[in-house]
This record gives structure tokens, sequence and C-alpha cells, in this order.
């Protein structure tokens, strides 16, 4: 899951970074699905689909992520990385260590304690590499 929040609440997307990401992409979304601009799904150069769904732009409730198969690649932890800047999306992970991962300080530490006051396991990474090494270099 990508989102970003706060010690009470999930609260919304950049929407205008993550506006300006796609656009900068040339991709544009219906729904919660992402094409390319020749109206075709939404694929890394390797062909692998990305199973990567972002809550619709024009949604009333907190835009969030979920990216169910993530193929390793250095151009998806990019995509990934430069995703959650343009956001301010922190990834919550399928594991406990980390339990999340923070990108570029986009969250303080005070909007991560849980409410029985825990501090998660939690990475902060600076750039893709960093991200891909959290992940041993993949996430499946």
């Amino acid at each position: 899951m990508l989102m970003r929040i706060r010690p009470d609440a999930i609260v919304d997307a950049d929407r205008e970074g993550l506006r300006s990401f796609l656009t900068a992409r040339r991709l544009h979304q219906e729904g919660d699905t992402l094409f390319n601009e020749d109206g075709s799904f939404f694929v890394f150069e390797d062909d692998d689909a990305s199973e990567l769904s972002i809550d619709s732009l024009d949604s009333s409730e907190p835009v969030t992520a979920y990216w169910g198969r993530f193929c390793p690649g250095k151009e998806e932890f990019r995509f990934l990385y430069d995703l959650c800047v343009a956001a301010g999306f922190l990834i919550i992970t399928p594991y406990d260590n980390p339990s999340l991962v923070v990108v570029n300080h986009n969250h303080r530490e005070a909007d991560l304690v849980n409410i029985h006051g825990e501090m998660p396991n939690t990475v902060w990474v600076e750039n893709p590499d960093e991200l891909a090494a959290v992940f041993g270099g993949t996430w499946n």
C-alpha cells in the first residue's frame, strides 16, 4: 500500500503532485487504472504489467495506491520512488522488517507513531537505489 498518514488518520495525497507526475509520464487514469497516452494499459519497458492502481483523483476520499505485484528492476524502483515523492506517499510493506518505508523524508517520525504510542519498524530512503536495497532488489 502507498499512502500518506498522520498519527490518527490517512490523509490525502498531494493531488497536484500526482497529476504532474502522471502528466510528465504521459499517463492518464480511468477509475483507478493507469493507461498510456495511446490508450494501452500501463506496462514497463520489459512488458511486465505493473498491477498499480491509484485511487481516482476525482474521489472525495483520500487518494491511496496499491501495487499488487511489483516487478523488480531499476525502472520500477525509480518509478515507485518518484511516485512516492510526487504524491507524498510512504510504503506500507507486507513484511514486518520493515513495516514502513519513508521516501525522501515525506513523513515525520511523529506521523508514524501508532495508537499504542509505538514506532513501527521504519526505513528511510533517499533515492531509488536505497529503495531497491530495502527489498533486496525485489518486491514480489
